[in-house]
């Protein structure tokens, strides 16, 4: 029941809070030092001068995808916003 409560109130709350910074999306890739080739997801607002910036990193059972999808606590598209 909590669970189900917690998503309930989260689905309420995205769709009452606004966004308040519209952003760009750009996939990106690299390689690590390893050989390992890994993609991201940049997520920039648009606006002009320095920005903080958040690096969001899944657990080894997920990928990026989970930071992208309505069940996450917090969204990558939310963090941009703010």
């Amino acid at each position: 029941m909590s669970r189900s409560l917690d998503k309930s109130l989260l689905t309420l709350v995205r769709k009452l809070r606004r966004p308040t910074r519209p952003f760009s999306t750009q996939d990106i890739h690299f390689q690590s030092s390893v050989g390992y080739r890994i993609s991201a997801t940049l997520l920039t607002p648009q606006t002009k001068g320095p920005v903080p910036a958040v690096v969001m990193c899944p657990g080894s059972t997920h990928d990026r995808s989970v930071f992208f999808n309505n069940s996450a606590p917090i969204q990558a598209r939310e963090l941009a916003e703010m």
